[in-house]
């Protein structure tokens, strides 16, 4: 839910605000799959963009007991970061506190692999 905050005009009508400008080191505008928030104040670190493809349940581990004695399934999730340095983002698998940074370059050699495993079974 966004919020709007009206400005009124010399003519009585209402106009939305502009958009707030970029932050100060972020020099071109975000690719259009990133999703984060930057600010001004970001560490150096922290410039990067960043989207989340989601999570796979997986079904062949075992599930992860929570702290309120319900039991979650294991995932594997699917994201792009690019640090605002950086000419191209890497696609990252990560499941728990383990994650596999792929070039796109790697990304589509695995994705190959992944649709001959596919088709060779169906």
């Amino acid at each position: 839910m966004s919020i709007i905050h009206e400005i009124p005009t010399q003519r009585h009508e209402t106009t939305p605000p502009a958009p707030s400008a970029r932050p100060h080191w972020l020099r071109t505008p975000c690719p259009a799959w990133c999703e984060w928030e930057h600010r001004d104040g970001d560490r150096r670190g922290d410039r990067q963009h960043m989207a989340f493809a989601g999570r796979i349940e997986l079904a062949l581990y075992d599930p992860a007991e929570a702290a309120d004695d319900t039991y979650q399934p294991e995932t594997l999730g699917v994201a792009l970061d690019q640090h605002v340095d950086n000419a191209e983002p890497v696609v990252i698998l990560y499941r728990e506190n383990d994650e596999v940074r792929l070039t796109l370059a790697e990304a589509e050699q695995l994705r190959g692999r992944l649709d001959w495993a596919l088709a060779v079974t169906r």
